[in-house]
């Protein structure tokens, strides 16, 4: 739960907010590949889509960690979901992001990251040493 509950809206945060803006910011890079603009708005939507199957199972969970009965636990529509989502991102989203972003991109993407879950080294964004 856990995961869903956080993790997951980092995970998808991270995407929308940081990721998505960049890969497309390197269209027209060596290594391009077209198909990308149109997985990103789908990876979008289907981000919104997971969350609300996310919001109807996680009833149904809570019911069972308190030791209540319930009667049908219906996850394959999230599993099936976010095995679809993981494959696209594996297969497309996330070579082409290692291919295409150079170093300074992905430390603005990797702070971003740690700044969400608030995760910051010191040092970084704004501390200072005295």
């Amino acid at each position: 739960m856990n995961y869903f509950d956080r993790a997951a809206v980092h995970h998808h945060e991270d995407e929308e907010e940081d990721l998505f803006p960049l890969l497309r910011d390197a269209r027209g890079r060596a290594g391009w590949d077209d198909r990308v603009l149109a997985s990103l708005e789908q990876r979008t939507g289907e981000h919104e889509r997971m969350a609300w199957r996310w919001a109807q199972v996680r009833p149904s969970l809570v019911a069972l960690t308190r030791g209540k009965r319930v009667p049908t636990l219906r996850t394959e529509d999230l599993v099936r979901a976010y095995r679809a989502h993981m494959a696209v991102e594996d297969e497309l989203i996330f070579p082409l992001a290692a291919r295409l972003l150079d170093s300074d991109e992905l430390q603005r993407l990797g702070t971003a990251m740690q700044k969400r879950r608030n995760l910051l080294p010191q040092g970084v964004a704004g501390d200072r040493a005295e």
